[in-house]
């Protein structure tokens, strides 16, 4: 039965330890620099994130439409890649791929 206090206590005490730093993390009050720091990181790396992403996105939602519409199978033939390359030189790189 001792052992088994031991055991139990040795099992909890990882997770003790987390619970009381955490809850003396939480009583910190970060600076308002801290703050403005933290929201700029947050809002460069959304942007760069969105930047990076729309294009897939975009030549997602095109391809499904085309896939979709009547007759509009065979311009989807030839691949992704060839899809994507239509687009860029019809509409250009940045208007067909960078659409909101």
């Amino acid at each position: 039965p001792a052992s088994r206090a031991r055991n139990a206590w040795a099992g909890a005490r990882p997770f003790l330890s987390v619970v009381l730093c955490a809850g003396a993390m939480a009583e910190q009050q970060p600076s308002a620099a801290a703050l403005a720091k933290t929201l700029a990181c947050s809002m460069t790396a959304g942007l760069v994130a969105g930047a990076a992403t729309n294009p897939f996105e975009c030549l997602r939602v095109r391809w499904q439409v085309v896939a979709l519409s009547p007759g509009g199978g065979a311009a989807a033939e030839g691949g992704l890649l060839m899809f994507a390359g239509d687009i860029v030189r019809r509409e250009g790189l940045i208007g067909g791929l960078w659409r909101p």
